[in-house]
């Protein structure tokens, strides 16, 4: 990936989660599981997010379908399209893995962040069904060599 592709990524990183705008900040701050009527108002912050970034002209062509798919998953039983990870491009794979990193790695309302280790173990056992294992793999390589440098 060149470095005009990375400023891309980076650029649909900062706006993949920017539908939660119009989610309710009683689901958005809920310290316990959500029902199912707040479940769909939180998935439908893809669709509202490529809402608002699809009237946008940006020099990378990717960002409004990384904001849509982020949360589409290898097995297909991910929102809001059901996409099957072959008919979702690598950048959508690879911001839809750092944030699963990201919300395992993060507090939440409901939860304590995982461990760094507990957060790998878990990226691992959820490759290949829900995650990429290339881009599962290439994170995992990623974090021991920073790791390593440290």
């Amino acid at each position: 990936m060149g470095p005009n592709e990375v400023a891309g990524l980076r650029s649909a990183g900062y706006l993949h989660d920017i539908g939660k705008v119009a989610v309710g900040q009683t689901a958005v701050g809920k310290p316990t599981a959500l029902d199912p009527e707040e479940f769909r108002e939180m998935a439908d912050h893809t669709v509202v997010g490529h809402q608002i970034v699809t009237g946008i002209e940006f020099p990378w062509a990717s960002i409004p379908e990384i904001v849509r798919w982020h949360h589409e998953r290898s097995d297909g039983s991910g929102y809001p399209d059901g996409l099957a990870m072959n008919d979702v491009s690598l950048p959508v794979r690879i911001v839809g893995l750092a944030d699963t990193f990201d919300a395992m790695t993060s507090e939440r309302p409901y939860r304590e962040p995982m461990s760094l280790g507990g957060t790998l173990n878990e990226i691992v056992r959820m490759s290949p069904v829900k995650l990429i294992p290339t881009s599962s793999r290439d994170l995992l390589l990623q974090i021991s060599a920073r790791r390593c440098r440290q």
